[in-house]
């Protein structure tokens, strides 16, 4: 039996570092998926940038200098300005950044949960995605430097331990280092194809890596419709480059993810990734992130209020709001935790707010049910929106034996307590069929995010 248990972020502080100050900076993942929707200027990038410096240090000590800049401008010289990360996992502990903290402390056996990050790299930005399709000339992009960058940890096979950057001796690109090079970028086409042919309508296919080891050059062949697109970025719109680029990194991520034992930290950060798609791409990416990267612990940042609205209801995850706070003389974050219905309708009814507490039951239920039934079984014949007694009775003939019985029980309750009019009842039975509720969307729930 493995009694290895992974290691999560359980709580991230910002003290005056950045935008953030003395208050409003401590972010409370719990070990879960974190959602975070933050407006222009409220310190969203504060956030990436306090991954990029703990993968930074995973690998080499910080330099001093490059830390200090990130102190809060408005920060008195005596106070005191850090990052902190608590993890947990089979070793719990804390990891502080700060001007006598600039690198892992190698004595401290729990940090080798965290010294793998720099591996597999797992900060993902438009910029990046950028470096794959971006040039002003209408030729070929050459991207050897983009992808020796990201292939750098690649274990080489038959070797002891040794990775493709251990094959290059400063700038002399050895025979064997290229050849191990070719065969990495051969290993990684079938992935990049699977993560292009969820992201995209499955018209693009990667052909080749195009990997010239005398010219140091890597092309991408790509087949459009069993065409081949010589200039796919003067070619392709910004959804299928988006969709290309995301395949790539994503794979470059997955592959050397899975040289990592179970217990190391597996996050996967990712700002503002689909800045220019419309929603029905943006969508593709959700069951990727729910089935491919299961296994990560995914930070997902955003200034899209709608995409954040809309992804907070169909992935389980802890959601945060960040906006800016102007009544002082200074600007600074206001952070709101975006709680789920069912965490409000909790709050209502420890406050014996009963009504208010059924109605967020009801739309919890809605939600919930809709998320595992098919966009087109959620309407009737006439194309109206059923109501949730309706979908529920569909939920209950696709279900299996687990959830059916617990949808049954739910839908005794669509005449008492979850039906569309609100209540105002203090009567002690009325209280206990809310509890009941709760215990079964809590449960569906459970059985949805397994």
């Amino acid at each position: 039996m493995n009694d290895k248990k992974p290691t999560l972020l359980h709580k991230l502080t910002l003290q005056n570092f950045r935008f953030f100050q003395t208050e409003n900076n401590v972010f409370e993942f719990d070990g879960e998926n974190a959602l975070i929707y933050g407006e222009n200027g409220s310190g969203k990038s504060s956030i990436y940038k306090a991954f990029e410096l703990l993968i930074k240090m995973s690998e080499n000590p910080i330099d001093i200098k490059d830390f200090q800049k990130h102190r809060n401008i408005f920060n008195l010289e005596n106070d005191d300005y850090f990052l902190e990360f608590n993890f947990d996992g089979r070793f719990p502990f804390d990891l502080r950044i700060d001007e006598d903290h600039l690198s892992l402390d190698d004595s401290v056996n729990e940090f080798f949960t965290v010294k793998p990050l720099h591996i597999f790299n797992p900060l993902l930005d438009y910029k990046k995605l950028l470096k794959v399709h971006y040039a002003q000339e209408e030729s070929k992009i050459n991207l050897f430097s983009m992808f020796e960058l990201l292939l750098s940890n690649y274990p080489i096979k038959g070797t002891d331990d040794k990775k493709l950057k251990d094959l290059k001796e400063g700038n002399v690109y050895k025979k064997e280092y290229l050849l191990a090079f070719k065969d990495i970028t051969n290993e990684i086409l079938e992935p990049v194809n699977y993560f292009l042919n969820k992201l995209s309508d499955q018209s693009i296919k990667l052909d080749k890596i195009d990997f010239d080891e005398f010219e140091r050059s890597i092309h991408l062949d790509i087949n459009f419709y069993d065409e081949k697109i010589d200039v796919y970025h003067i070619f392709f719109n910004e959804a299928r480059l988006s969709a290309l680029a995301i395949a790539v990194y994503f794979t470059c991520i997955k592959q050397l993810s899975q040289f990592l034992i179970y217990e190391e930290l597996k996050v996967l950060i990712l700002d503002d990734l689909l800045l220019s798609l419309d929603m029905s791409n943006r969508m593709k990416l959700l069951p990727i992130l729910r089935d491919d990267f299961s296994d990560f612990q995914i930070i997902f940042l955003t200034h899209d209020k709608e995409l954040f609205d809309l992804y907070k209801e169909k992935l389980q995850w802890k959601a945060f709001e960040i906006y800016i706070d102007d009544s002082a003389e200074i600007n600074k974050p206001m952070l709101k935790i975006g709680n789920s219905d069912l965490e409000k309708a909790i709050e209502h009814y420890a406050n014996k707010n009963y009504d208010c507490c059924a109605v967020l039951l009801r739309k919890e239920s809605e939600k919930l049910i809709k998320q595992v039934l098919p966009d087109k079984e959620h309407y009737d014949k006439n194309c109206k929106v059923l109501q949730l007694g309706n979908l529920l009775e569909k939920a209950i003939n696709q279900a299996d034996k687990e959830s059916k019985e617990l949808l049954k029980q739910l839908k005794t309750y669509t005449k008492i307590i979850l039906n569309p009019q609100a209540h105002d009842d203090k009567r002690p039975i009325y209280s206990q069929e809310l509890k009941e509720v709760i215990e079964i969307i809590r449960e569906l729930k459970r059985i949805i995010k397994k």
